[in-house]
């Protein structure tokens, strides 16, 4: 065991009768119709446009009935360079990483050998897998490890499912399989059939459930669905998601958000990208709440009436965890993320139940972290690119 469409009004010239020094009364009937018209087509535009963010009251949040409000989280801890170690890795550009079981999955967004994995006793690479290309197997834009893939263990035998939502195709990697015959072992999985072609997310929860997120024609909500052998389902907390929407022509980007399943029970946790609150809800319905970091959640009419750079990112990062799960938060405008100005990112745990196990600081600005739970070790990668670690109890938030 490896242990937005532009509102235009084109006028067309009035037809002129050939002496221009008179206009005929029926010249001038017909431009005043023509003025008429104009002044109906100038008024309807201006109400399309003076409506165009108008909000359902009813519809402002993508929020569950239950709300849990947290202000401030308990047991601050600090991280610095004085208290983080840098980790050797090999001489490539790190995308994102993964740590599942005793391995680092490393996503090197290189045209041959996307993933790479190291084992985590020696950091040392196994070997690495798949590229980028249009054939079947292959990944068109590269792969999002913690998007769009999961990882399970089954009889001592580690799989990557993956989904590219260029080719709506999901494919299973045998991970053990690959390394010991040093060949890829790729297959496409069953659920690519019921896939519907307009899913930009899909994720397998353990082999007999996939959840897929797809958007609609219009652009203006999207639609969660849970499949399985017996074919798609879905639930109270899901529909009451799949109910929010922004209106049409706004940036769909609004209703982004992070997901990750959690791997001892079939928890969702969805973390708003530019809002400040975090979904959870369990595949079978029986449970679901919204924690709301601040003192209240975020209003979309609020987001529309803000220009886009003065824009909330919120959220960056989450991983779910036996004890729980973690979110990195960077609560600064997208001005600030694109300008690479300083800012001080932070981690928030929170248990199953959606109490606050604490918060994380930094004085390092970072983009990915992850937690080995075996080895008790949480590592970062620096926006420098560096990965860095430090020696962490997550469950009892005390420094070891």
């Amino acid at each position: 065991m490896f242990q937005e469409p532009i509102l235009g009004i084109r006028l067309l010239p009035n037809a002129t009768n050939k002496n221009i020094g008179a206009v005929s009364d029926e010249t001038a009937l017909q431009n005043a119709n023509n003025m008429k018209k104009l002044l109906l087509i100038v008024m309807s535009c201006a109400i399309l446009v003076g409506c165009k963010n108008t909000v359902d009251v009813n519809k402002e949040y993508m929020a569950l009935g239950e709300v849990k409000k947290v202000n401030s989280l308990p047991l601050l801890l600090t991280l610095n360079k004085d208290n983080m170690t840098m980790v050797e890795t090999p001489d490539y550009y790190i995308e994102n990483f993964v740590i599942f079981d005793s391995l680092m999955f490393i996503d090197t967004n290189q045209d041959s050998g996307l993933l790479d994995v190291l084992s985590m006793d020696s950091m040392k690479s196994y070997g690495r897998f798949l590229n980028k290309g249009k054939a079947s197997g292959e990944f068109l834009y590269g792969i999002n490890l913690t998007l769009h893939s999961s990882f399970e263990c089954i009889m001592d035998t580690v799989y990557v499912n993956m989904y590219d939502p260029v080719s709506a195709r999901l494919f299973s990697l045998n991970l053990s399989k690959s390394i010991m015959e040093n060949t890829l072992s790729l297959k496409e999985l069953n659920f690519n059939r019921k896939l519907p072609n307009s899913a930009f997310w899909a994720k397998t929860i353990g082999d007999t459930l996939l959840i897929v997120r797809d958007i609609d024609e219009m652009e203006t909500h999207q639609n969660r669905t849970i499949l399985s052998c017996n074919g798609p389902r879905t639930n109270t907390m899901i529909e009451e998601l799949n109910g929010f929407e922004i209106p049409l022509n706004e940036d769909f980007n609004i209703m982004s958000s992070l997901v990750a399943t959690s791997p001892i029970n079939e928890y969702v946790v969805e973390a708003m990208i530019g809002m400040n609150y975090i979904n959870v809800y369990s595949l079978n319905g029986e449970m679901g709440y919204t924690i709301c970091v601040g003192e209240e959640l975020d209003k979309l009419s609020d987001i529309l009436s803000t220009s886009r750079f003065a824009r909330k990112y919120m959220f960056a990062d989450l991983r779910a965890y036996s004890f729980g799960f973690a979110v990195l938060k960077f609560d600064i405008t997208e001005r600030v993320y694109q300008s690479d100005e300083h800012y001080t990112p932070s981690i928030l745990l929170f248990d199953w139940t959606g109490n606050p196990i604490g918060e994380i600081k930094s004085d390092i600005k970072f983009n990915h972290f992850d937690y080995d739970e075996q080895r008790k070790m949480l590592y970062i990668l620096a926006s420098d690119n560096k990965l860095m670690r430090c020696r962490l109890e997550l469950r009892k938030f005390t420094k070891l």
